[in-house]
């Protein structure tokens, strides 16, 4: 019997020796579950940006429509008022933005789908003075964006502490313009001064990507590239009894920016 009992443990030895030597083998035949990011991404978390915006304002259907006194002969020699095209412009703006965000991440592994929301206050400004004509009028202008504001998707890739993303979604912004003008030619004015502006808030598409880096525990550094384009928008500017200006325009902005955040 004691024979018996001997054997029978051997053999459970030899088992459990030879079980355990396939065992690193049947992992690496995908047995076991995929591996996941080592870093947790999941959760909210916030954080400040600042950086660098450029782009474009473009303007068409340039006009104003005015009785006379626009153009330096009294109000009402045009009854009805009279409307006089101009030309297109486009003129390249630039500046600095500095602001904040906060935001919501879902992790499924190394994948890692969230929302953002961010503003920004920025020094974007382009200003101009031309001649309507050699006998004028005399233009003056000037366009300030002082602040713009996303909500946006991100869909991004997990490399540990370093995720890859790509955001999409709406953008905001308010612009303020001023128009000034001044009859007569360059130099040798025929009325007085006119001045008006125009305050709009405009809407449109906002889409980029970036890097996000857990560089200590809960500490995110960021790097970040985005797109607002707010379509096109008519602007119309009120000189009173004198009479009024449009014009159409377009203001895609490019800003990269650089930011730090917390993840609670």
């Amino acid at each position: 019997m004691k024979r018996l009992f001997f054997a029978l443990a051997m053999m459970a030895a030899t088992f459990t020796s030879a079980l355990a030597a396939d065992l690193p083998a049947a992992i690496s035949n995908g047995y076991s579950a995929q591996p996941v990011a080592v870093y947790n991404w999941q959760g909210v978390y916030a954080g400040l940006t600042g950086g660098g915006a450029w782009g474009d304002i473009n303007t068409t259907a340039n006009s104003i429509t005015t009785s006379g006194a626009l153009v330096g002969i009294p109000g009402g020699a045009f009854n009805p008022a009279s409307t006089f095209r101009g030309a297109n412009s486009s003129a390249s703006v630039s500046g600095g933005t500095v602001g904040g965000f906060v935001g919501y991440n879902y992790q499924l592994g190394r994948l890692v789908l969230g929302v953002e929301s961010d503003a920004a206050w920025t020094s974007i400004k382009t200003s101009s003075a031309f001649s309507g004509s050699p006998l004028g009028p005399q233009y003056t202008t000037s366009t300030k964006a002082d602040m713009f504001g996303t909500v946006r998707g991100r869909v991004g890739y997990a490399f540990d502490n370093v995720l890859v993303y790509g955001t999409g979604g709406l953008a905001y912004g308010h612009f303020k313009s001023n128009l000034g003008i001044l009859p007569g030619p360059k130099g040798a004015p025929t009325g007085p001064q006119y001045a008006a502006s125009d305050d709009a808030w405009l809407t449109g598409a906002a889409y980029g990507g970036g890097l996000d880096w857990q560089f200590a525990p809960n500490w995110i550094a960021r790097i970040e590239y985005m797109r607002l384009d707010f379509g096109k928008s008519g602007h119309n500017f009120n000189f009173g009894a004198a009479g009024t200006a449009h014009a159409d325009a377009t203001a895609p902005m490019n800003i990269v920016r650089a930011g730090i955040g917390y993840k609670f």
